[in-house]
């Protein structure tokens, strides 16, 4: 199914990424011949034209190909993967490709490590925050110490804290990471120093350090003066009306957000837009625009609506919407903003973990309940329809422990499965079943059974083209024979014995090898004889009870080597 949707995904992409889809393929050949850091500058500087930009790093990959060049291959499915940083499983895909070719690439400064990175930030842009996470710690794991690579990824890793609410763990990481490429020598550096310096602002506003975020946000606008790159520059100007806000120069900060607002839309950033949107209602509310403000925070609102994204940023600005609509007694609107809250919390419950205690203790939602229940019984002052909500609300929490008891139970058996998987003998022969074999003599039976177990140190079930009838041959007997030994003496058909012991031998690679956990399910899953990574993963739930991510990650915890810094 996968291996489907790829494909659509990929005709899709081939279709509105070429303007005259006939001869693109010639113009790719025609654009390999040019050198390949021509190749990349034209990519980097045609990103906004999908066209132009596709169009060149396929023609560095094309040039790689045929130069069997494994790094510029390398480099060109980074760029690929980059380019459809929107599309999911195509842009995993591409990284995938990198990961298989530099398996042999040794102490290099960037691979694999870029492509675990680059997983994790396609997996952190869809909000799947633990997926990234577990690929940042993959990609750090593969890097070089005093490396921009290393940098990067502790970079990403502070991104992703700030994300999720650890403001001032997330200060600390960034204020380290500009001392990291202070020390540093690349290129872009520039770029980059200003890219931590903005986050470093960032966070300082965010934990109240007012002063010192001005100091720096002022030393950002005067070092980029004079770029031509308005991305980190005009986010500058943006914290600074933010800042602002925070100091109550309330002017001054709508002043700077307006400057900043169409510029950044035209950037395509939309949740800046809807956080920069959310800054500029408070504003003109706390300046008596009432109106105004709500038209901007009613945007932000939307976006969330649309996204189902959160960003604490934005979620203050609805103290102020329903601060408006109580002045009006506009109940009903007042109600469907409380609610909306209230569902952003729940979206942190499920989504963000670690953040409900911040939007739980900053939004104090056990008020937000209380004020919902005046509300209501405002609206529909009628006690049998109250007696209904309490009944439904009763109903709902007793739902909620029974599934919280069933959640905590499912961990503790997934947690003792793990441990007798651990702890199990490696060496152990699997059982040998005393069924007589209907059909054939006893003798035969084991001599057939003996060449089976012999023939099993071989690892031929590695092989995706094993098959009944091949396996026959090979122990010089005949697929109904050997069929029926199966069955007798394994207990089991041939499908799912061949699929057993591809799940045996993943076990004891998983367990040994740590290099081998660091790979993608998918990749695991070749490696060990599957087509693809669905039958992979049913055959070690059938086998084991567990999924193998949850394997995996059971294993890693118990990596004492395993750490951030």
């Amino acid at each position: 199914m996968l291996k489907i949707k790829l494909a659509i995904f990929l005709i899709i992409e081939m279709l509105l990424t070429s303007n005259t889809f006939i001869y693109s393929q010639n113009d790719i050949d025609s654009l390999s011949k040019l050198n390949y850091e021509d190749l990349k500058v034209n990519f980097q500087k045609t990103q906004i034209d999908s066209t132009i930009a596709f169009r060149h790093a396929k023609a560095y990959l094309l040039k790689a190909k045929k130069k069997k060049d494994t790094l510029k291959m390398c480099n060109a499915y980074y760029f690929l993967s980059k380019f459809y940083s929107n599309k999911k499983e195509i842009g995993i895909a591409y990284s995938d490709s990198i990961l298989k070719i530099s398996k042999k690439i040794k102490n290099h400064p960037k691979y694999p490590a870029i492509a675990y990175e680059r997983i994790g930030l396609i997996y952190h842009t869809f909000g799947e925050f633990n997926d990234a996470l577990e690929f940042y710690l993959k990609a750090l794991q593969f890097s070089l110490p005093n490396t921009f690579e290393r940098a990067s990824i502790k970079f990403d890793i502070a991104a992703l804290k700030y994300r999720l609410g650890l403001r001032e763990e997330a200060k600390e990481l960034f204020k380290k990471h500009i001392d990291d490429i202070k020390k540093l020598q690349f290129p872009s550096k520039k770029y980059y120093y200003y890219l931590g310096l903005y986050a470093y602002c960032d966070a300082l506003i965010y934990t109240k350090k007012h002063d010192s975020a001005q100091v720096i946000i002022d030393q950002g606008i005067k070092g980029l003066k004079n770029s031509k790159d308005d991305i980190i520059k005009i986010r500058f100007i943006m914290n600074s009306g933010i800042n602002n806000y925070y100091l109550k120069n309330y002017n001054k900060a709508l002043s700077l957000l307006l400057k900043s607002k169409e510029i950044i839309k035209n950037q395509h950033d939309d949740l800046t837009t809807a956080i920069n949107n959310s800054y500029i209602g408070k504003t003109y509310y706390v300046l008596g625009e009432k109106e105004k403000g709500i038209k901007y925070l009613k945007e932000s609102h939307e976006f969330l609506s649309e996204t189902n994204d959160v960003a604490l940023e934005i979620l203050e600005g609805y103290d102020f919407i329903i601060d408006y609509y109580k002045n009006k007694q506009d109940y009903k609107n007042q109600l469907f903003y409380i609610n909306a809250l209230m569902n952003f919390d729940s979206v942190y419950n499920k989504k963000y973990r670690t953040v409900s205690k911040q939007i739980t203790k900053g939004y104090e939602i056990p008020n937000l309940i209380k004020e919902k229940e005046s509300i209501i019984s405002n609206l529909k002052d009628n006690q049998k329809k109250n007696t209904v909500f309490k009944g439904v609300f009763i109903s709902v929490i007793s739902i909620l422990t029974l599934v919280t008891l069933l959640l905590i139970k499912r961990n503790r058996d997934y947690k003792k499965r793990f441990a007798d998987i651990l702890n199990s003998e490696e060496n152990t022969k699997p059982e040998i079943i005393q069924k007589k074999t209907s059909g054939i003599s006893e003798e035969l039976a084991k001599k057939i059974l003996q060449k089976l177990n012999d023939y099993e140190n071989t690892k031929f079930y590695l092989n995706k083209r094993a098959t009944l009838s091949s396996l026959a041959k090979k122990l010089s007997t005949n697929s109904t024979y050997l069929s029926k030994v199966i069955n007798s003496k394994k207990g089991t058909n041939f499908s799912t014995y061949l699929n057993n012991l591809r799940i045996d031998y993943a076990i004891k690679k998983l367990k040994k090898d740590p290099q081998f956990r660091a790979y993608t399910i998918k990749s695991i899953a070749l490696e060990c004889g599957f087509n693809n990574q669905e039958t992979f993963s049913l055959a070690f739930k059938k086998r084991t009870k567990l999924y193998p991510s949850y394997f995996i990650k059971e294993l890693q915890k118990k990596d004492k080597n395993t750490t951030l810094y």
